[in-house]
């Protein structure tokens, strides 16, 4: 898939589920509830074991996979090599934006203030992750951020939730990450999947009524 047409289909997700399990067999299970409830796109955090492989298995599949927590070029590396679609780190990582876009990779850097944004912006990042949005104000901090930086592509992360989810897109945002509001780590560590798949069907129907208009 080219640049653009990664871009656009990130884009079009509006939520990326963020991943995070203790075991890479967990969070495999946790990747079939949101592909049976409708996600296309998942970023898969490289806290998990074995991080790697299930980058390489999913992005195999008719899916959008990302990877997150990414601190270094190294690491971003191996993870483009396992066929991820776009990185995602909370910090400014030198260089990542240049190694991503080698390889049609999207690449998303983490800022909160202006001057943070900023300087992301100059780096070349193609979106920029505002983590953790809930503790500077959520929607109208995202808001106040798009009056000084006008049609910049901001995905806010931290405190998403089905409650929130449109106040944060009527204030701009590009698209949004949730981890633990939509999916209940501790139900897939209880092997309670669908209590998983419910929550994960709850948050699609949100994101296909925002689509509609409604």
């Amino acid at each position: 898939m080219s640049f653009s047409k990664t871009l656009q289909a990130l884009l079009n997700s509006i939520l990326v589920p963020v991943l995070r399990t203790k075991s890479t067999e967990l969070a495999n299970d946790a990747i079939i509830c949101l592909s049976d409830a409708g996600f296309r796109t998942i970023e898969i955090t490289m806290t998990i074991p074995d991080s790697y492989s299930l980058i390489e298995k999913w992005s195999k599949k008719d899916m959008l996979i990302g990877a997150g927590t990414v601190f270094d070029l190294e690491t971003a590396k191996r993870c483009i090599e396992a066929g991820a679609s776009f990185v995602v780190s909370p910090i400014n990582v030198e260089g990542l934006p240049n190694l991503c876009h080698k390889h049609d990779v999207i690449s998303i850097l983490g800022a909160m203030t202006p001057n943070e944004v900023q300087t992301i912006i100059n780096a070349g990042s193609d979106i920029i992750k505002v983590y953790p949005a809930s503790a500077v104000g959520g929607p109208s901090y995202i808001k106040a951020l798009l009056d000084v930086f006008p049609d910049t592509l901001f995905m806010p992360t931290g405190g998403i939730n089905a409650e929130n989810i449109n106040e944060y897109l009527k204030a701009g945002a590009a698209l949004l990450a949730a981890g633990s509001s939509l999916l209940d780590f501790d139900a897939i560590e209880q092997i309670n999947l669908s209590k998983v798949q419910e929550d994960c069907r709850r948050y699609i129907e949100i994101i296909n009524e925002y689509k509609r208009g409604e």
